[in-house]
């Protein structure tokens, strides 16, 4: 058997001399992506090809020429190296789920709205058309109550919303974004002694994580705190930290208040200050504030004050915890704005992560479409594993002319993926792009114009009156042209009133 391929740019077909071709899911922040060489002799190609032009990857075994497209995408980078006989010429680029990552998303609340139709919502209204959303599930089961962008990349979002319900996401080679359940279409495809050529099998614990802190937005509430001091004191002890305080001594509102060893009350007209540490409110006496010491007593002070309370969700797999001892994640997100955020990405957090990743690597002879995301059957007993059912996480394929021939030309990673240096990158650069947006938190309005051609429709009428034999024309009786309340053209005396024709300018 022989590996054939075709690629078109632009609807032209070419003979490269290699072709590398990785096609992803969206779970871990890639996308499919290509890379290209040429022989650029005598500056061949030194024209040819331009930015954001449209490449189609083909391959078949025993079709020539291919007509299975595998891959549509747009080329991101042009290289030329080399010099005289040996110059060379490289086009890299990557599928239009590179539009997903480019694109922000416009401010916006979802409330009570299904994952699916949130994920099917952003895209139709911040991709422009580009992506597709026929293949997105738009009935997940899972109810979203409140989820708030504020331009986040779609592809983050969309991959945000994924992990909530537990589905994944990719754009295929129609341009179309496929949003489906995890685990939930199988290739059919069986990997054995008969076409695997190599195979690299591995377990990793090092990040199980299976005690959960997810730390939400915090969100100022009300408090009120009453009582009063005794003989001789000047200090009233408050529950929680004050912002916001407004101060009451029998029932009198007292202002101004003051920040406790900054405002000096023998400087200062403050009637109180407030120690923010020791969560105390203490009353001032000075040369220019006055006594405001409060009688003793014990229910004569009201502190209406404001605490800052953090969303927080804690969650635990006791079995996971009993097998590989207790391992603890932090997650902090100003994003989650209420408790069910945080519980619904507690939970996910905990599933995805309280079970070791096993990351399988296999080569293949024989085999040339997969589409990443559906599940396979691995059957290698020396290496423990027999007859399981793992993720096809990314297919890559190396399409030279020696692989194709021997037809060896797919490499896949199977299962779950163990975090690298670029997976703690990503993340890291997304919480920096959070902290630059911040949060929505009030209407926005926008102003979009447009130019465009319409057509304008003009038309003519045409008034008949009958006013028999006797018609004085401009008279007191029949009307006269400048008065407003003639009877010419109105229907009286018989009048009537035709339309006819008209025109378009």
């Amino acid at each position: 058997m022989t590996v054939y391929t075709k690629i078109t740019i632009e609807g032209t077909e070419y003979n490269p001399d290699d072709i590398n071709l990785e096609r992803s899911i969206g779970e871990y922040n890639a996308v499919s992506n290509f890379k290209v060489t040429f022989n650029n002799y005598a500056g061949q190609h030194d024209d040819t090809f331009s930015l954001n032009d449209e490449v189609k990857i083909y391959a078949d075994l025993d079709t020539d020429p291919a007509t299975t497209l595998l891959f549509t995408g747009i080329i991101e980078s042009i290289d030329y190296s080399g010099s005289g006989n040996s110059e060379r010429l490289t086009i890299i680029g990557r599928d239009y789920g590179a539009v997903l990552m480019d694109m922000s998303i416009q401010p916006v609340v979802y409330k009570n709205t299904d994952c699916g139709a949130i994920v099917k919502s952003v895209v139709e209204q911040n991709a422009q058309g580009l992506v597709g959303v026929a293949n997105v599930d738009t009935a997940t089961g899972t109810i979203l109550e409140k989820l708030a962008f504020n331009h986040n990349p779609i592809f983050d979002a969309i991959k945000q919303i994924a992990e909530l319900c537990g589905y994944i996401f990719y754009v295929d080679e129609n341009k179309v974004l496929n949003f489906v359940e995890k685990d939930s279409v199988s290739s059919g495809l069986t990997f054995d002694n008969t076409n695997i050529t190599k195979a690299d099998f591995k377990i990793d614990d090092s990040k199980v994580f299976n005690k959960i802190w997810i730390y939400g937005d915090r969100i100022l509430t009300g408090a009120t705190d009453t009582g009063g001091i005794g003989d001789g004191g000047s200090v009233f002890p408050l529950n929680d930290y004050a912002y916001n305080s407004r101060v009451f001594v029998d029932s009198v509102l007292q202002e101004p208040g003051g920040v406790y060893q900054m405002d000096n009350p023998s400087t200062d007209n403050v009637k109180y200050l407030v120690n923010f540490t020791d969560k105390q409110i203490v009353f001032t006496s000075g040369t220019t504030a006055g006594d405001n010491i409060p009688a003793s007593g014990t229910s004569n002070i009201q502190v209406d004050y404001e605490r800052n309370t953090p969303i927080l969700k804690y969650k635990q797999d006791a079995d996971s915890i009993g097998a590989y001892g207790p391992k603890t994640k932090v997650i902090t997100d100003t994003d989650i704005k209420d408790y069910s955020q945080a519980n619904d990405k507690a939970a996910a957090v905990l599933n995805e992560n309280k079970d070791p990743k096993i990351q399988g690597d296999i080569d293949l002879y024989g085999v040339v479409d997969v589409t990443p995301g559906n599940t396979c059957i691995v059957n290698i007993p020396f290496q423990n594993v027999n007859n399981q059912t793992y993720k096809i996480l990314n297919a890559d394929y190396r399409f030279t002319p020696e692989n194709c021939l021997s037809n060896q030309v797919l490499h896949l990673t199977l299962n779950l993926k163990i975090n690298d240096f670029t997976d703690t990158l990503k993340d890291t650069v997304l919480r920096i792009k959070k902290a630059e947006t911040g949060a929505l938190q009030q209407a926005l309005t926008r102003l979009e114009t447009s130019t465009d051609t319409i057509p304008i429709d003009s038309r003519y009428e045409v008034w008949e009156l009958n006013v028999n034999d006797n018609f004085v024309f401009h008279s007191g009786k029949h009307g006269k042209l400048d008065d407003p309340n003639s009877r010419l053209g109105t229907g009286n005396l018989g009048s009537t009133f035709y339309t006819s024709g008209g025109y378009t300018a």
